[in-house]
């Protein structure tokens, strides 16, 4: 039975090994080709809210989650005087 074992080993390793072989010196990555009038719109009913991206948290509508943030925000100086500089 051990001997079963080593050879699953070593075949282990081996098939592992050669994962990390080179591609040769003639290998050139694919090339990507994309239609010259290819272009998207972004749709404005898609987009999120000012207030949902300031107040992400709130999704999760957990109170020890909204407590912890608003602690944060408050014992935060150095951010409140961010905030107030960027406002002034």
């Amino acid at each position: 039975m051990p001997r079963v074992i080593t050879l699953a080993m070593l075949a282990a390793a081996v098939f592992g090994l050669t994962g990390c072989a080179t591609v040769g010196p003639d290998y050139h990555p694919p090339r990507q080709e994309m239609a010259e009038d290819w272009h998207t719109t972004v749709d404005p009913a898609l987009l999120p809210s000012a207030e949902l991206v300031q107040h992400w948290w709130r999704l999760f509508d957990d109170p020890l989650l909204n407590e912890f943030i608003e602690t944060a925000s408050r014992n935060n100086k150095d951010l409140l005087t961010a905030i107030l500089r960027v406002e002034e």
